[in-house]
């Protein structure tokens, strides 16, 4: 495939910058029953909704008329989300488009469609030019550093090609994350315990311990403890949400909060406060963040948990159950913490003994994270394809 080199200048207009100082008020007085009403935007990430309209012979603070713009270009951000572009057909329902920018974005118009399709110069260049962007506070990409950049492009033929292939991946994208938004949906909905009513109840704290944080695991305290081998080891588990696994330690280390050959529930309480993940059976201690839940020897007998899969199974269960408790319970707080005293003294659950019915909501619950991971993978796999430079 041919690529060829071409200046701004060579495939381009001068940019065209909005007008600067058209604030609320002149915007709100422009608004009247005469004149034609044009959508109004500026720095923004996506230059498709219309929010904001003023009138076609509005006026600046000094009193300069407003420039309306006509579609058939590129509206760049210059200003705030900087690089951002979208492009503007040259008619929409067969009217001539209109519309207005203020200082903080601007145009840019193709002198040549046989030379580049505005479309492609959107996928290709809106990632480059973004990255170009600089921060004093807001990113900024000015007109000097668009129309002094160097556009390496293949002809228009191979151009249409690659855009071709991005809506198809466009497409996949869309279909993902719509995918996702149900499946999250479904995953969010309270456990129905119809079949589990006229059980007696009990405290939390009958059926879970937990295991104290540790204010000495920071990055610190880690790099001062690690392994001395591969064999005896404990788990230190972070609060983030993206990965809880924060390092490991050695197994024999004293002064530390830990458990050990559990399986477990590992709660957040700051940031995401109450999210609830459940971890295979393991050595496990937390940094501050975070608080580690097990169950209770003395009430596995009672619920009929006599193997290791029924356990795991029951923790499953309860975490199913307790999550949108404990997200309720964090969003009541003042500081929007997780209150671990209140919940293990104040909060009565069911008292449920093993059965089927867990199982099957559990194995119900179960397929749905497979599914949620293998969609999200999906998605991040075409996210790098959209985003890599293709061509």
């Amino acid at each position: 495939m041919k690529i060829y080199s071409y200046k701004y200048h060579d495939l381009f207009h001068p940019l065209e910058k909005g007008i600067f100082g058209l604030t609320e008020h002149y915007i709100y007085n422009s608004l009247n029953d005469k004149d034609e009403l044009v959508p109004l935007w500026g720095g923004n990430a996506s230059h498709d909704e219309e929010e904001i309209f003023l009138g076609v012979n509005a006026k600046n603070k000094f009193g300069e008329d407003v420039k309306i713009f006509e579609g058939d270009c590129i509206i760049i951000s210059l200003d705030g989300s900087a690089g951002s572009m979208t492009y503007k057909p040259k008619k929409k329902n067969n009217k001539i488009f209109k519309f207005c920018l203020n200082h903080h974005a601007g145009i840019i118009r193709i002198k040549n469609n046989d030379k580049i399709n505005p479309n492609y110069f959107k996928y290709k260049f809106e990632n480059i030019f973004r990255n170009m962007a600089v921060s004093d506070g807001s990113k900024t990409i000015t007109k000097e550093m668009i129309e002094n950049f160097i556009f390496e492009i293949p002809d228009l033929k191979d151009q249409n090609k690659y855009l071709l292939e991005m809506k198809k991946i466009e497409q996949l994208s869309k279909d993902l994350n719509s995918k996702i938004e149900r499946l999250e949906n479904l995953k969010s909905k309270k456990v129905e315990l119809d079949n589990f009513r006229n059980h007696s109840l009990i405290n939390l704290n009958k059926v879970l311990d937990y295991c104290s944080r540790n204010d000495a695991l920071s990055e610190e305290g880690i790099y001062n403890n690690l392994p001395r081998d591969n064999k005896n080891t404990i788990n230190v588990l972070s609060g983030s949400i993206d990965d809880i696994f924060y390092g490991k330690i050695d197994g024999d280390i004293q002064n530390i909060h830990h458990v050990k050959k559990k399986y477990v529930l590992h709660v957040i309480t700051r940031g995401k406060a109450g999210k609830i993940s459940f971890l295979e059976k393991g050595n496990y201690a937390t940094n501050t963040n975070a608080f580690i839940f097990y169950l209770k020897d003395n009430i596995i007998k009672d619920l009929d948990l006599d193997t290791e899969d029924k356990i795991k199974v029951y923790l499953k269960f309860l975490k199913i159950y307790l999550q949108n408790i404990f997200f309720e319970a964090c969003s009541k707080s003042d500081v929007s913490v997780f209150p671990l005293t209140e919940l293990m003294k104040g909060l009565l659950i069911p008292k449920i003994k093993f059965s089927e019915d867990i199982k099957k909501i559990t194995d119900i619950y179960d397929n749905l994270e497979n599914l949620l991971t293998e969609c999200k993978d999906k998605l991040d796999k075409i996210n790098l394809i959209y985003k890599k430079d293709f061509i």
